[in-house]
């Protein structure tokens, strides 16, 4: 009589520890340090350094997870989907040829954000994602089809946090800054040269399971076997 209520615990133990493996924050090396979203990402209210606007003291760049497992209402536009290496304009595809991620797409987003800096700073780090990068997002055209910033801050933003709009918000891929996306689509490698504009890069990866989707399918299988112990007695 003790084996299935037993039996569950380690069930629903296992379970847990799949549910902190899924949500395990990326892995971050070098010059980038994970935050809490603030409450402004407009430039100024979220520098680093010795005047850091928000008690960081040393220049760095700024991960920011926002939305899990959305689901997208519309195309989002991106600039990079393929991985290589990306120093210049002409690496990525012209904006008339953006890829999209389509609607009805289920994705998590993050942002790495870096505010001017006071004199110029080099930073290099990069990020390691528990799920493959279904595209990132660099810089904006002028046309409205082509503001692929704040097309995706509109569905995959967080509405408690504003934005920077503009088109100095990107990367400046031809004036020093560079990144790279692995072969295998899960780790950014990034190297910003920051100075009086802000660079950002929007990073769209796959879904990362729900914490109560997988505990509600561990409570389903813990029901199944508590019914099929009963059917073979």
């Amino acid at each position: 009589m003790l084996r299935t209520p037993f039996r569950s615990i380690w069930i629903v133990m296992g379970l847990l520890v799949w549910v902190s493996a899924a949500d395990a924050a990326p892995v971050t090396t070098g010059q980038i340090m994970q935050i809490a979203a603030p409450a402004s990402l407009k430039g100024g209210d979220a520098t680093t350094g010795p005047r850091s606007s928000i008690g960081i003291t040393t220049y760095t760049a700024l991960l920011i997870r926002e939305q899990n497992n959305i689901f997208l209402s519309r195309d989002i536009p991106v600039n990079v989907v393929l991985p290589g290496v990306y120093d210049s304009r002409s690496d990525m595809p012209r904006f008339n040829s953006l890829p999209m991620i389509s609607a009805g797409s289920h994705a998590t987003s993050w942002i790495i954000h870096m505010d001017a800096a006071p004199s110029p700073a080099i930073l290099v780090g990069s990020v390691t994602f528990e799920r493959e990068i279904l595209g990132l997002v660099i810089r904006s055209g002028v046309a409205a089809a082509y503001k692929t910033f704040e097309i995706s801050d509109a569905e995959v933003g967080l509405p408690s946090t504003l934005y920077p709009s503009g088109l100095g918000r990107g990367m400046e891929l031809n004036e020093g800054d560079e990144f790279t996306l692995s072969a295998d689509r899960r780790t950014v490698s990034f190297r910003f040269r920051a100075r009086h504009v802000l660079d950002e890069m929007r990073i769209i990866t796959a879904p990362e399971p729900g914490t109560f989707a997988l505990l509600g399918a561990g409570l389903v299988g813990i029901v199944a076997l508590g019914r099929r112990r009963s059917t073979s007695r």
